[in-house]
């Protein structure tokens, strides 16, 4: 290629362009040279732009990006009369045109009030930049059993999922160093019998899991391959029933030829000896119970079974709280909703959870999801925040109270730096 040549062809015509181009060398260029002049400058130009960038940032121009910080992934226990809160606090920096600075994830243990305080706060796990699973129990004998596992990403599209980790505590405060007990679990949830037996279950399995020796067989909840059920991990949820019979209820979701999908019902099944019942319907008045992502539990001071779906028009994200004395005849249900001062906002409930304290009372914990509705149908969300709400019969409950959030407020610190 001659750069002389190419010049006087295409720019000749342009005043000038001739008498300089006597200084252009009339030689020919191999493309390899070319090729390798534009590699050359353009590596320079973009370790010039890298170094200036780093420099700007080192001298604190421009100033260091806030930390954010979000609260979620909650679990709620009762010990000794008292509701304690476990929850994930992520921490993450970083500015608008990169990736984050870091990001940390932390579980962290509070004593919850019933004003919504949080008070004796401790971080029980820093996992640095992991994404965590993670149950609790609290057992009848006063202990408070913990099991995680968590995601690692390896580069930005793979993650690797680490081995199953146990921990427990007497007191809330001190913790034993977490061991290792498996590589593979049939889920994360934790579940304890009358005679002390606790069952580790997932959506498509269960196990005995026993502290000194680990976790157990694993056995198949049939239910979970019913056909139509759903394969959505929140829609099959294991409890323990009146007798202390292993249940599971599902969603069975049906295809519609001018919708995408609707929800049937909820199918129930328990384990009685080795073998599952047949699923059956959960109906009240002789029509199915509709709803997702279901949650049900039994009461024993109301000698009562809970069952809390989501409504399943998409166009509606709230809760119901079903009760049932024996599975098969519900009360009228009752709404778990919020209501806002402002009439431009509405705050939706999402999440819902409920633990039941020694003396019988329930206590509601939710996240309430605060959207302005001034310019609808455009919404934006406004805040997120936990909500607690009292109930001594499962039909009345207090006004909700916000929770207060835990911010890690110490330098972030990678697990090879601790």
């Amino acid at each position: 290629m001659n750069f002389r040549v190419l010049t006087l062809r295409y720019m000749g015509w342009c005043p000038g362009v001739e008498s300089a181009a006597r200084f252009i060398p009339d030689r020919e260029i191999p493309p390899i040279r070319i090729v390798f002049a534009v590699f050359i400058i353009a590596s320079v130009s973009a370790s010039s732009f890298l170094f200036s960038r780093e420099a700007l940032v080192y001298i604190g121009f421009p100033s260091d990006p806030p930390v954010r910080y979000s609260n979620g992934n909650l679990k709620i226990v009762s010990f000794d009369g008292q509701l304690y809160l476990f929850l994930e606090v992520e921490s993450e920096s970083g500015r608008d045109y990169d990736l984050p600075d870091f990001h940390g994830s932390g579980v962290y243990s509070a004593k919850l009030g019933l004003d919504g305080s949080l008070s004796e706060v401790k971080k029980l796990l820093d996992l640095g930049d992991v994404s965590i699973s993670y149950d609790v129990l609290v057992t009848d004998d006063r202990r408070c059993l913990l099991v995680y596992r968590y995601m690692k990403r390896v580069n930005p599209e793979r993650y690797e999922p680490s081995s199953v980790f146990f921990t427990r505590s007497t007191d809330f405060q001190e913790w034993d160093t977490p061991i290792t007990i498996g590589e593979e679990t049939p889920g994360l949830r934790l579940l304890e019998k009358a005679d002390g037996e606790i069952l580790l279950v997932g959506r498509n399995a269960y196990a005995v899991f026993d502290e000194s020796k680990g976790i157990g067989d694993v056995y198949p909840i049939p239910l979970a391959k019913t056909p139509d059920i759903s394969d959505w991990s929140g829609d099959i949820y294991c409890f323990l029933d009146r007798d202390q019979r292993l249940s599971v209820i599902g969603v069975i979701r049906i295809p519609q030829p001018h919708q995408e999908i609707e929800v049937e019902g909820l199918l129930l099944s328990r384990l009685e000896g080795d073998d599952w019942t047949e699923p059956e319907y959960l109906t009240r008045m002789g029509v199915n119970i509709r709803g997702e992502y279901p949650k049900i539990q039994y009461s024993g001071a109301l000698d009562r079974y809970l069952l809390l779906v989501r409504d399943p028009d998409p166009r509606i994200y709230a809760y119901t709280l079903y009760m049932s004395t024996d599975l098969k005849t519900w009360q009228s249900p009752t709404p778990i909703t919020y209501s806002d001062d402002d009439v431009n906002t509405k705050t939706t409930a999402k999440n819902p959870d409920i633990v039941e304290l020694h003396n019988g009372t329930l206590a509601l914990l939710f996240r309430g999801t605060t959207s302005d509705y001034s310019v609808y149908p455009d919404l934006e969300e406004v805040s997120t925040s936990f909500f607690l709400s009292m109930s001594n019969d499962g039909k009345n409950w207090g006004s909700p109270r916000p929770i207060d959030k835990i911010i890690d407020e110490a330098p972030w610190k990678s697990p090879e730096e601790s």
